[in-house]
């Protein structure tokens, strides 16, 4: 019998971070090498992700350039103004890996 799941784990680094009484909004941008098609060049695709996660999963402080370690799921909204479908990860797991002066903090 097949599960469904919903899990996302990603290392990156913060783009930006806003603190709410409650929650924490950031942005992750993450890096990968792929061999392009056409040119059969390494080339860098850079991709950003919208994050949310409850002030009590962070362990550290997040600040832009923070490198970070994240776990959790998928959560699709939908506006009610248009019906468009905008997708953002809840996060049930946090840990800051290095700050923005790249001082190494975990690992």
């Amino acid at each position: 019998m097949v599960e469904d799941l919903n899990r996302v784990t990603l290392i990156g680094s913060v783009e930006y971070a806003s603190y709410d009484c409650s929650f924490v909004n950031f942005r992750v941008m993450t890096k990968d090498i792929v061999r392009d098609a056409r040119s059969k060049k390494m080339v860098e695709r850079l991709a950003f992700h919208r994050v949310f996660c409850d002030k009590d999963v962070v362990d550290g402080v997040i600040v832009k350039g923070a490198k970070v370690f994240l776990e959790g799921g998928i959560k699709n909204n939908v506006v009610k103004d248009n019906g468009t479908v905008s997708s953002e990860i809840e996060a049930h797991v946090v840990e800051v890996l290095k700050d923005e002066r790249d001082n190494e903090i975990i690992f």
